[in-house]
């Protein structure tokens, strides 16, 4: 084959290529359906507006494709809420409500509310998306659109518990576990990263609270403990006020064989086991807040501890015997203080890898020492004593 530009240029080679590689074919498909004067272009650049506008399409074409963008918007709205389970029963006793309450996030919907398309959306916003007329109205604007993107989130937040997707589960297998000494043992293993202050899910101020509250129980002989765990493991109780029996802390604790000295910190290590949805969790929670309120005192709250706590003072003034009461109080604490010193101290090892083993209590060393030195304080100005000079007690 032959080709020149006029009849009197010498002949040239006429040569053909096609593009038909893969990328080729792709760039040729995607210029075609985009194309603005192609039916396919207009098709597929069509707006929601435009697509659900009743002018130039047959009623029943409207009809189908109004029923077929309800359908759609119904489900996003649904598959948009939070991916979660909460149970409304653990909501009234944490947060006083059963009601769960969302915030659906939701891009203009580019209809004027004489577009067929309003009314159908608004319906679906008032009756699933849980949004007042007011605020639905402002979720209409002019602008044509495409698509249409919802997120839903928690209108307020919510305590770990409410959450019974997250904790059932977990509440499931350790209700399995706890029954055997090696569930036990493997059910924690390895599971916990964080020294003992930043693993419990508790404020600091709580946390503190927890340790003088257990050292206040304990002065006032109000902890029971035994080994009538499961598989012998540690079972302790505390004795509340008013109530027909003693509540019990989880049981096994998350150490369910802890040493004497590291009791109290394994205690305050399975704070988590209380925010599981059990049959036993009422009562963990229940251990739990009785020692926050030994521990705390009603003017200064959790954070700090200038007097005695009324319950403390009470025992203090009107137990048996009463004559060296305070003596023998601030007695036991200087002993417990000094034995805890001496478990915080770092052991000799011959071996380096030892050197970072170290016992429970050690993680809670500036909680205990410090939470013990406010106790002794405190009762010495009870009864009497100007003690403003805690080294005088360390």
């Amino acid at each position: 084959m032959e080709a020149r530009q006029n009849f009197d240029d010498a002949p040239h080679e006429a040569r053909f290529g096609f593009l038909m590689t893969p990328g080729d074919l792709l760039e040729r498909a995607n210029g075609y359906v985009r194309h603005p004067n192609t039916a396919i272009g207009r098709y597929v650049a069509e707006g929601l507006r435009s697509y659900l506008s009743d002018e130039k399409v047959a009623p029943e074409e409207h009809r189908r494709r109004l029923e077929l963008y309800r359908g759609a918007l119904s489900s996003a709205l649904r598959t948009s809420r939070p991916l979660v389970a909460i149970d409304p029963g653990m909501m009234m006793k944490i947060h006083g409500t059963g009601d769960i309450s969302v915030l659906p996030l939701i891009t203009p919907l580019p209809f004027s509310e004489s577009h067929p398309g309003y009314a159908a959306s608004m319906n679906l916003l008032l009756d699933e998306g849980g949004l007042s007329r007011e605020e639905a109205q402002k979720l209409f604007g002019d602008s044509e659109s495409a698509a249409i993107e919802i997120s839903t989130f928690l209108a307020n937040p919510l305590d770990t518990p409410v959450f019974s997707s997250v904790v059932g589960p977990i509440g499931e297998d350790w209700e399995k576990a706890r029954e055997t000494a090696d569930g036990q043992e493997r059910f924690w293993q390895w599971r916990r990263t964080r020294h003992l202050p930043a693993f419990a899910p508790l404020p600091s101020g709580a946390r503190r609270a927890m340790v003088r509250g257990w050292f206040t129980a304990r002065l006032m002989d109000q902890i029971e403990e035994s080994n009538a765990g499961p598989a012998g493991a540690k079972q302790l109780r505390i004795e509340i006020p008013g109530a027909p029996e003693k509540a019990e802390f989880p049981t096994p604790l998350l150490t369910p064989r802890p040493a004497s000295s590291d009791v109290m910190a394994a205690v305050i290590e399975s704070v988590p086991l209380a925010l599981l949805t059990t049959a036993r969790a009422d009562s963990y929670r229940s251990a739990y807040a009785r020692l926050v309120r030994l521990g705390s005192v009603d003017v200064t709250g959790q954070d700090t501890y200038v007097s005695v706590n009324a319950e403390l003072g009470w025992w203090l003034r009107s137990g048996s015997p009463l004559e060296g009461r305070y003596e023998h109080a601030v007695e036991r604490l200087e002993r417990w203080l000094k034995n805890y010193r001496e478990v915080f101290e770092p052991p000799a090892v011959s071996d380096p890898r030892d050197g970072f083993r170290r016992p429970l209590a050690w993680e809670l060393r500036a909680d205990t020492e410090s939470v013990l030195l406010e106790l002794a304080d405190a009762i010495r100005r009870a009864h009497g004593e100007d003690v403003s000079d805690a080294d005088a007690f360390a």
